[in-house]
C-alpha cells in the first residue's frame, strides 16, 4: 500500500494499492462546517477505482453510516474491464461542543445537512485553500529537500488542527493536555516561523 498526503504536506490521506487487477486510490480529509450557527466537521472520502483485469469486478461495500454524494456512490455496485468508477462519500465527524461554552445543545446533522455542504471537490478546495493562506503567512521555507519543507508544512497543519483554540496541546488519545516543556518549543517554533495567531 502507497499512503502519503496529498500535495506532499495537505491533511488529506491518499492510499493507493491493487487487489484482484483493480487499482484503487482512497483520498480521505476532514472540513469545518458551520450548520445552525453550531460547528461540525464532516469527514469526506473518494474511492476512485480502476479495473485492470477482463471480466467486471465486485466494488468493495462501504459502512451504511456513510453517505453517497454521487450518483455512482449511491448505485454502482460493479465495475466493467477497463472502466473507472469513482464514489465520493461523507460523514459527520466531530462537533466542537466542548469548546462553545454558548452552546448547550448538539444534535447530530441529519444526512441531507452533510450533503447540503458541498461535494467532494468543493470541500477539498475550501480546505485546502485555507491551509495553503495560512502557511502563505509563516516564513517561506526553500531547501533542495522538498521532502523536508512538506514535512514542515504537513508539521504545521498537524499542530493547528490538534490544539484546542490557543492551547497547544501536543498529541491527542490520553496525551490531550498542556506539557510545559513541549508548550515553550511549540510557542517557539511558531513565533519564529511567523505565526502569531
Amino acid at each position: 500500500i502507497k499512503w502519503y498526503n496529498k500535495e506532499g504536506y495537505l491533511p488529506v490521506f491518499v492510499s493507493e494499492y491493487t487487489k484482484d487487477d483493480v487499482i484503487y486510490k482512497i483520498e480521505t480529509f476532514a472540513n469545518k462546517h458551520t450548520v445552525d450557527n453550531k460547528d461540525y466537521v464532516i469527514d469526506y472520502s473518494r474511492v476512485t477505482a480502476t479495473n485492470k483485469s477482463g471480466e467486471p469486478r465486485l466494488l468493495p461495500v462501504v459502512s451504511k453510516n456513510l453517505i453517497a454524494l454521487n450518483d455512482e456512490a449511491a448505485k454502482t455496485y460493479t465495475i466493467d474491464p477497463g472502466a473507472t468508477v469513482v464514489r465520493d462519500y461523507a460523514i459527520e465527524a466531530d462537533k466542537y461542543e466542548y469548546f462553545d461554552e454558548n452552546v448547550t445543545e448538539y444534535t447530530s446533522l441529519t444526512s441531507v445537512q452533510v450533503i447540503q455542504q458541498g461535494s467532494f471537490d468543493d470541500n477539498y478546495r475550501q480546505m485546502s485553500a485555507y491551509w495553503k493562506t495560512r502557511l502563505s503567512e509563516l516564513v517561506d521555507i526553500d531547501l533542495p529537500n522538498k521532502e523536508l519543507v512538506n514535512a514542515f508544512k504537513a508539521g504545521y497543519i498537524d499542530t493547528m488542527i490538534i490544539k484546542d483554540k490557543t492551547y497547544l496541546h501536543v498529541g491527542e488519545n490520553g496525551y490531550a493536555r498542556l506539557y510545559s516543556h513541549d508548550t515553550l518549543g511549540i510557542m517557539v517554533q511558531l513565533l519564529q516561523s511567523g505565526d502569531f495567531q
